[in-house]
């Protein structure tokens, strides 16, 4: 019965699509801090990626 109350008022606040925005925001920054990390540690040996397409993809 409270769970029903709960859930009603979080509804009511918008609170789900707070949460599933600040997830999809932590995701995307963790993917695009790799991405980043990667390129920084493989640019110094000279293995940085030689294809252009893919850099422009990323």
């Amino acid at each position: 019965m409270i769970d029903g109350k709960v859930k009603g008022l979080l509804e009511n606040l918008g609170i789900k699509e707070k949460l599933s925005l600040a997830q999809t925001m932590t995701f995307t920054s963790l993917v695009i801090f790799e991405l980043v990390r990667i390129h920084i540690i493989r640019k110094p040996q000279g293995l940085g990626f030689s294809n252009k397409w893919l850099i422009l993809a990323i």
